[in-house]
């Protein structure tokens, strides 16, 4: 009799416990010491095979991250090992550190069958000439995918798959994405197929195509902050894919496994936080500088601003333990060492680092300090909310009488509540300047006309009129209105799309109405070394950061203009806000539902006594 074994990448908690935003879980700093010394890998426990034990093994893909090292393990152990993919990507690759006669001994005895899974005539042919032994199912999730592999193998002994965790409600959840792992293992059961199920959290390790280590080490390389959504306090786990091609093996033949379901990762939990200082302790950094935000406050499209669902996520290993006689070989901060060592410390990534979202979070916590810091009375309200219906959104446009935009580059040093009382019917802003390269397309710019100077080089009158006042739209005061919202829509459909987009765009519509402030408002940096005259850097109440090299995250003072000492001033003045810990969100959040230190206390001890990572 055949056998199957999958694994079962987890999706959702496997646990009922309260979303982060709702707990006080933390845990204990890192007391694990890294070593240095290297040494071969090798599985514990792994069965001793004869020749007369000796299994054909079919692994379904195998050839980009856990499949790598499984393989290696089964051919390791004298099995007959054949991969099945589309061809796509190389049958064997070498891996970090591995010798070249142990790869070439590996790659003259792996066997590989090329096709598409999804093609269940072909499954059915191909497998059904090779009779396999053992099936392990990497990637399969749905039951009609499984259902041609059990037809083509009648005899199968085992089949083993990977299978992602649920929640309990996930099972009866008709609707649920992850419906198609029961009936799995439904059709398991009525085939009376002896499988088993393992279930890893979060994989990590060398070659890892998911950003999981990589997304921190990005970071720490690049001596950026850290962004990490809410308290930081989210409990997590990860798993070493050494170890779980390790449990895998373990399984293989083990009576003990039979139709079972184990949970695969590392045996210590850890918070966000903690992973990001467990990160920089593997990788030989020094402590990274954490922010807290607020997701909730965010739109970034379809880029994913943080690798880990934004929620406690962790699982009990100890049926493996006690069972299979399994025990994983790394703890996190010596798993993590083993990764960048092995990978990103060598230079090879997956992905490219992409810090767009960051810089977006960065921007903005820092303006929600200051906002904080200076006491303004009025609410910070988001403007996009996407998972809200539309109609739900107008209602929520039009709540307010009056608003102050402000881009995420922006500071707000002094209270600007007032600006609320300037006379309505207008639109208010600060009048940009014309002088620097990037108006190069403008025909103020090509005659040396500013409209912060009109005096300095006169509008020549054979020109005609002089064009509207043009304000900087990284600040402005507005009332919203369903009315002019759909003027807006309606006008920007048969606008031709201009260089600076938006702004271009508020300028056209709003120039009747506009009305300009002073530049204390919104200062342009540029104001500062092309018409110093006009600022009054003792009375400024708000500062927009928007030219090279003036993003205080990203600040070196190596651009043109960046190391005068203005510049040097106003960036130290963000910074001070910035890591001014009693304006962070997570402490006004903890205030806000009542939380005090010595509240969180007992269940701080009750985690160290666990060893939760933090």
């Amino acid at each position: 009799m055949a056998s199957l074994v999958a694994v079962q990448q987890q999706t959702q908690p496997s646990l009922s416990i309260l979303h982060s935003s709702l707990s006080n879980f933390n845990g204990t700093r890192l007391h694990t010491q890294l070593q240095c010394k290297r040494k071969v890998w090798q599985t514990r426990g792994a069965l001793q095979v004869t020749a007369s034990s000796s299994k054909n093994i079919l692994i379904m893909g195998g050839t980009r991250f856990i499949g790598v090292f499984l393989s290696r393990l089964l051919v390791k152990e004298g099995h007959q090992v054949t991969l099945f993919t589309r061809g796509k990507a190389p049958i064997t690759q070498q891996l970090p550190g591995e010798s070249d006669q142990d790869f070439a001994d590996f790659s003259s005895k792996i066997l590989h069958l090329k096709g598409d899974r999804k093609d269940f005539d072909f499954v059915k042919s191909s497998l059904s000439a090779k009779g396999f032994d053992v099936v392990y199912d990497i990637n399969g999730r749905e039951a009609d995918e499984v259902a041609p592999i059990l037809d083509a193998l009648p005899k199968l002994e085992q089949g083993n798959k990977r299978d992602s965790n649920t929640s309990l409600t996930d099972a009866v959840d008709p609707k649920s994405r992850h419906k198609g792992k029961l009936e799995t293992e439904s059709l398991l059961e009525s085939r009376g197929v002896n499988w088993t199920s393992l279930r890893p959290v979060y994989i990590y390790g060398p070659l890892n195509y998911n950003p999981v280590e990589e997304w921190f080490f990005h970071r720490l390389k690049a001596g950026r902050p850290i962004p990490i959504p809410n308290s930081g306090m989210q409990i997590t786990q990860l798993g070493h894919v050494k170890d779980l091609a390790a449990a895998f093996v373990q399984v293989l033949g083990n009576e003990k496994a039979t139709k079972q379901v184990f949970n695969i990762s590392g045996e210590k939990y850890v918070t966000f936080d903690g992973l990001a200082r467990a990160c920089a302790k593997a990788a030989g950094f020094p402590e990274p500088d954490i922010i807290h935000y607020n997701p909730k406050e965010f739109e970034f499209g379809k880029k994913k601003a943080f690798p880990f669902r934004d929620q406690h996520f962790f699982a009990s290993v100890d049926k493996a333990k006690h069972v299979l006689g399994w025990k994983p070989e790394f703890d996190l901060v010596k798993g993590l060492a083993d990764s960048y060592n092995l990978d990103f410390g060598r230079g090879t990534y997956r992905k490219e680092a992409d810090f767009s979202t960051d810089d977006l979070i960065l921007g903005v916590v820092g303006l929600a300090k200051g906002l904080r810091k200076v006491n303004s009375k009025y609410p910070l309200v988001v403007a996009i909310l996407p998972d809200v219906p539309e109609e739900h959104r107008k209602i929520l446009f039009v709540e307010y009488s009056k608003m102050i935009y402000l881009d995420g580059d922006i500071q707000v040093f002094e209270n600007i509540d007032h600006l609320f009382d300037l006379q309505d019917g207008y639109f208010y802003g600060v009048m940009d300047c014309f002088c620097e390269q990037t108006w190069s397309h403008s025909l103020q710019h090509k005659i040396g006309y500013c409209q912060q100077c009109p005096d300095r080089v006169q509008w020549p009158t054979e020109m005609g009129p002089k064009p509207p006042l043009y304000f900087n739209a990284g600040m402005f005061v507005f009332e919203p209105n369903l009315s002019t919202y759909h003027d807006l829509l309606s006008t920007v459909k048969v606008t031709t799309p201009t260089l600076f987009a938006e702004q271009d765009f508020l300028n056209m519509f709003f120039k009747d109405i506009f009305r300009p402030l002073p530049p204390i408002y919104n200062l342009v940096l540029a104001l500062l070394w092309r018409h110093p005259e006009n600022i009054e850097l003792d009375k400024l109440k708000v500062v927009h950061y928007c030219a090279a090299g003036s993003k205080p995250w990203r600040y070196t003072g190596k651009e043109k203009n960046m190391d005068r000492e203005d510049i040097k001033m106003l960036i130290k003045k963000w910074w001070d806000i910035y890591n001014d810990e009693s304006l962070d969100y997570k402490d006004t959040l903890a205030a806000a539902a009542g939380r005090t230190e010595s509240g969180v206390q007992p269940l701080l001890a009750a985690l160290s006594e666990t060893g939760v990572v933090h």
